[in-house]
């Protein structure tokens, strides 16, 4: 049985829940798209924890290595807990750090047997089973996203990834920390996650875009908060009489489309939601312009969208690029993020997603190095084959694959940077910046030309997979 997709928008409002009641989240109209040394312990909860040095088992024996690396898929079927934390170089802790120490408390209780059997007439909810995890990171150009984290206690399943700029303090000290953010994303949610994200970088120059999620795999709820650009999409495949893909949910960015009615962009946010996040930042005195180039004194133009063929670009030179500017002097192409000496600005983004019973599902979080050059509609995560990328001009093949690995996607997307790719140049402004030009303009292929023409034009690039039904 097929269910209608439901997700709750960022700019709803909703109820925190205690660490020791739950409460049902309601369900809305589902969010559109567009837009050194090992740490070898964890905080203790009542939870059996796991550090990477150490083999969990269950009464059907010893499981397997699940210890990857970045390149190497982790099958956390039969693992009753795993904490996933790769090898990094311990960074300072800030000042008053020890004032972010969470006290232990039990977790939220949850019935499994009740769950599973559903309540009144309501369908039962079975149990999520997780096919596998995997991450992977390129460090192309400045080295600065963070080696993606994970960690499954039971009923949980947090993730996160991280992308800095002007520097690797707030990375560094998010992948140090992770345990501490876990925690308190498992007890009390990502936007509680968030919080300790935000306070950890509060003293650093550098920022960073964070997306952090909570899964609970017996009620099927994926919660999402986010800063900045960094990406979640989830895909739903159904398996029928044929097989297809759709995307299910696209946690917004903190664009400027997102604020403001901007020619040539394509706006990701409701009224009601645009309205909010204006008045915020009129409070937090935050400001959104044109981009000018101080060499020139000329505006800059939007930098080309990928279309969903994998094949083409768009471009259209009269659509600028916006920035936003902060009380502390700070420009940051995103409304939100954590560092920078902590100068407010706009709160996270936050989802619910209820995944349905039947079908698959792939949880794909990344940094932008993904998304600057693969749409979220991208005919490699839709139309999945064996030869998935069209820019290796091999159309023929048409049966299907399994679903992409995070090193799958990573290869994908280093290859729309340094390989040739055609580009459209749009004369008019049209109502979208995704390659709905419009507008009665002309529309004209350029040529081939290649994105990032050497490493420094291009970005990190880091992405995880989850993978369950």
């Amino acid at each position: 049985m097929s269910t209608t997709p439901t997700s709750t928008p960022a700019h709803s409002k909703r109820k925190r829940m205690s660490p020791l009641t739950t409460t049902s989240a309601s369900t809305s109209t589902h969010a559109m798209s567009n837009s050194a040394d090992k740490i070898n312990s964890c905080h203790v909860i009542p939870h059996v924890i796991y550090s990477q040095q150490q083999q969990p088992t269950n009464i059907r024996g010893r499981a397997k290595n699940t210890t990857t690396t970045t390149t190497k898929a982790t099958t956390s079927d039969d693992l009753l807990c795993e904490h996933h934390t790769p090898t990094s170089k311990p960074h300072p802790s800030p000042p008053l750090l020890h004032a972010l120490s969470v006290p232990v408390l039990p977790p939220p209780p949850t019935t499994r047997q009740s769950l599973r059997q559903g309540q009144g007439s309501a369908p039962a909810l079975q149990p999520i089973h997780i096919h596998g995890i995997t991450t992977h990171i390129e460090q192309i150009c400045k080295k600065e996203d963070m080696q993606p984290q994970w960690r499954r206690v039971d009923p949980w399943l947090c993730l996160m990834v991280a992308d800095g700029h002007s520097g690797r303090e707030c990375v560094d000290a998010l992948q140090t920390h992770s345990s501490m953010i876990f925690d308190e994303t498992m007890r009390f949610g990502p936007e509680k996650g968030m919080d300790i994200c935000t306070r950890l970088c509060t003293t650093f120059k550098s920022g960073a875009m964070v997306v952090l999620a909570r899964l609970n795999l017996d009620t099927r709820l994926l919660q999402i908060s986010s800063k900045g650009d960094a990406s979640c999409n989830v895909y739903w495949t159904t398996h029928g009489t044929t097989t297809a893909t759709t995307l299910y949910h696209q946690q917004p960015h903190h664009s400027p489309n997102e604020v403001m009615d901007i020619p040539g962009w394509a706006t990701t946010s409701c009224a009601t939601a645009k309205q909010e996040k204006t008045q915020e930042m009129n409070e937090k005195r935050i400001t959104c312009a044109n981009l000018i180039n101080h060499r020139t004194g000329m505006y800059r133009s939007a930098p080309p969208t990928p279309d969903p063929d994998g094949k083409t670009f768009h471009w259209n030179p009269h659509v600028l690029a916006y920035s936003f500017y902060y009380p502390n002097g700070h420009c940051v192409a995103t409304s939100s993020f954590v560092g920078h000496h902590g100068v407010a600005c706009l709160s996270s983004n936050y989802s619910e997603v209820h995944l349905p019973n039947d079908g698959t599902f792939s949880i794909v979080m990344s940094s932008d190095g993904v998304s600057d050059v693969m749409s979220p509609k991208d005919i490699a995560f839709l139309n999945r084959t064996e030869q998935s990328d069209p820019a290796d001009g091999n159309d023929e093949t048409t049966e299907p694959s399994l679903p992409m690995t995070a090193k799958e996607i990573v290869d994908t997307a280093k290859r729309r940077w340094f390989g040739e790719m055609t580009l459209l140049k749009s004369d008019s402004v049209g109502n979208s910046g995704s390659g709905d030009e419009g507008g009665g303009g002309s529309t004209a292929t350029v040529s081939t030309f290649v994105y990032a023409p050497t490493p420094q034009h291009g970005d990190d690039i880091s992405c995880l997979v989850v993978h369950c039904e």
